[in-house]
């Protein structure tokens, strides 16, 4: 049935005064073809709504667009916006907070740690770019670096010992037994962190309608230093943790204590390549991470298990840890040199 004239002027307008001011969506003629489907989509998407395809968004609408700030699970690749960690003009904050959708505290929080940081985590490539682009306009200086890049869930190769020679440095895989052999020329960066991983074992049993209660319940917490470290051409890196190293190599520096050797390493690491960067910010800029790359939760489940003698209940394990977050802030200092 068509609307009447009357009827469509009724819609339209309210007392003689037009509802709205402008049209809320596109001219019919500016909605564009995808190239994968062929159906019409807005100009300002970056993905068709049907297919998924990719589009092609004009220059001058550019500024309208709205990225797709889906919150990614930690498992998901995704690309990274870094903010350079550049000064910032306060006013453009609550700006460029709005557009990320976040609270300005954070933001703030996040802009005013004087190391490149990430600011946003998203799905595609094109996402990120608007983003890196729309924040430029807030004067917030970003780049785009991709998960795959980053390798979190790839941790460094373990060593076992490193042998100190007039020349070169053979680093030892805690595994295999390789060496691979490093000229203090190649050796350009040693990165200090901390693996912080809690474990929560919970025995609980089944009550009535559903209900449970907890019977048992055991927590333990570690906080581990650790040193990676990087050669020129190598963005995998090396890993030295205070278990299972050999310290050795420091002969008569050599400590009592695993945390103190470690920091002895970097010390004499520094002596063997004094070019190499240190960035010893890890530390100190791990809650303002979270807020991007978030600690991984993971948390399984055990079935039936004996709580006592002639009782059962049902077990799950949680763990936190925070050892994605290093491998990502490790490696982006790789490709930062």
């Amino acid at each position: 049935m068509k609307e009447s004239k009357n009827e469509k002027s009724l819609m339209d307008e309210v007392a003689g005064q037009p509802v709205r001011s402008e049209n809320l969506g596109f001219d019919p003629g500016a909605m564009l073809a995808c190239a994968g489907c062929g159906r019409l989509n807005p100009p300002n998407r970056l993905a068709c709504l049907y297919c998924s395809h990719a589009t092609e968004v004009a220059e001058e609408i550019a500024t309208q667009i709205k990225p797709n700030l889906r919150p990614l699970e930690t498992w998901e690749k995704g690309f990274n916006v870094i903010a350079t960690g550049r000064s910032v003009d306060i006013d453009n904050v609550s700006g460029a907070a709005k557009l990320l959708s976040t609270d300005e505290v954070s933001l703030r929080s996040i802009l005013e740690v004087a190391y490149p940081m990430p600011i946003a985590r998203v799905e595609s490539q094109a996402d990120a770019q608007v983003i890196a682009d729309s924040l430029g306009r807030f004067g917030i200086d970003c780049f785009v670096i991709s998960d795959d890049s980053l390798m979190p869930d790839r941790p460094p190769i373990r060593l076992r010992a490193i042998d100190f020679g007039d020349a070169d440095a053979a680093f030892i895989e805690f595994n295999t037994g390789g060496r691979t052999l490093v000229s203090p020329e190649d050796l350009v960066l040693i990165v200090p962190g901390i693996i912080a991983e809690t474990k929560t074992e919970q025995l609980k049993k089944k009550g009535r309608r559903g209900s449970s209660n907890l019977v048992d319940e055991t927590e333990t917490s570690s906080d581990e230093a650790v040193l990676d470290v990087y050669s020129r051409h190598d963005a995998t890196g090396f890993r030295i943790m205070p278990t299972g190293f050999d310290f050795s190599c420091l002969a008569g520096n050599k400590g009592l204590l695993a945390a103190d050797n470690l920091r002895r390493l970097a010390d004499r690491l520094t002596e063997f390549a004094p070019n190499a960067s240190v960035v010893n910010a890890y530390p100190q800029v791990r809650s303002e991470l979270s807020s991007v790359w978030e600690i991984e939760r993971r948390k399984d489940s055990h079935g039936l298990k004996r709580s006592s003698f002639a009782r059962f209940g049902f077990g799950n394990t949680s763990l936190s840890s925070n050892a994605s977050q290093l491998n990502k802030f490790s490696r982006l200092q790789w490709h930062l040199r």
